[in-house]
């Protein structure tokens, strides 16, 4: 259990610093943040599947393995080239995707208030209020968008920013409190092993 409350710091690193970026962005850009995601999001696809199908000319020894492995890179390449072009006309999908997202973001922070910082004491409560917000945002955010209102963009990015600041403060909470974690935790050797290592 320490190794995972140990991996909350990658995820304060990477995932909620990246969506507290990308709400920043979605608030100043709104919809052209959007068709600039999915624009860079192909290119990276394209040049994914690219790069596999240039692996498959320079191997020399070609097997079964190998041609369905190229014929995959010319479809991810494909795709890729595809979703760059047409990235203005996905827009309308993606808020979706993004709410969704938020979504199961939101409920992440909501579980992870209660069944882990919440054992650490303190502001427990917080990010579960951050995750409610962030859940109920998102779930208006699909609402509007069926019902045809476009100007999500700026709600996406409020979503973006309270999910994001709910996980940090679990995380940073979780991981300074992570003796009373492990503490109220079942007991186990490798757990407690593992806390001399801080």
């Amino acid at each position: 259990m320490n190794n995972a409350l140990k991996s909350y710091k990658a995820r304060i690193m990477i995932v909620d610093i990246v969506m507290l970026l990308l709400g920043v962005g979605f608030i100043i850009w709104q919809d052209d943040m959007l068709a600039t995601l999915i624009l860079v999001t192909g290119v990276l696809v394209a040049v994914a599947g690219l790069i596999l199908v240039i692996n498959f000319l320079l191997d020399k020894d070609k097997t079964a393995f190998d041609w369905t492995i190229m014929i995959i890179g010319v479809i991810i390449l494909a795709g890729g080239i595809l979703l760059a072009i047409f990235a203005g006309a996905v827009v309308n999908i993606s808020v979706f995707i993004f709410a969704g997202l938020l979504v199961v973001y939101g409920i992440i922070d909501i579980f992870t208030s209660i069944a882990i910082t919440r054992l650490t004491g303190g502001i427990w409560w917080v990010p579960l209020l951050l995750g409610l917000a962030a859940t109920g945002l998102g779930i208006g955010i699909i609402i509007l968008k069926t019902q045809g209102t476009d100007a999500v963009a700026i709600m996406t990015g409020i979503a973006f920013i309270v999910a994001a600041v709910g996980g940090i403060i679990n995380a940073v909470q979780t991981f300074f409190g992570r003796k009373k974690v492990l503490a109220a935790a079942p007991a186990s050797t490798d757990a407690k092993d593992d806390l001399t290592d801080h």
